[in-house]
């Protein structure tokens, strides 16, 4: 039962070293709508100054950068979750394996 026990946490630590650690991919300001200068200019113009088109063009990257937002805010969540569970599962193989040794 021990030598069984090991064996797990043996592969389990060596499957946990061969974890991939995704880098963040890097934002390019004339791909990223809550950078785009336009966008930025006409948030601080008010409304009533907008042009048709220019109210058009600012709902649309409003509406684009709030989603961006939210799709980011989504996968930090899931990366702090993701290294929440990651160390519960360390904390238990060390606990088993000080409990087998």
């Amino acid at each position: 039962m021990k030598k069984l026990l090991l064996a797990i946490v043996i592969i389990f630590v060596v499957g946990c070293a061969n974890k991939k650690i995704e880098p963040t991919p890097s934002i390019n300001p004339k791909e990223h709508s809550c950078l785009d200068e336009q966008y930025l200019e006409l948030k601080n113009k008010d409304i009533e100054e907008m042009t048709d088109r220019e109210f058009k063009y600012f709902i649309t990257k409003d509406e684009e950068c709030l989603s961006y937002t939210m799709a980011q805010r989504q996968i930090n969540e899931l990366k702090i979750i993701g290294t929440f569970t990651w160390l519960i599962s360390f904390a238990i193989t060390m606990a088993s394996l000080t409990w087998v040794l």
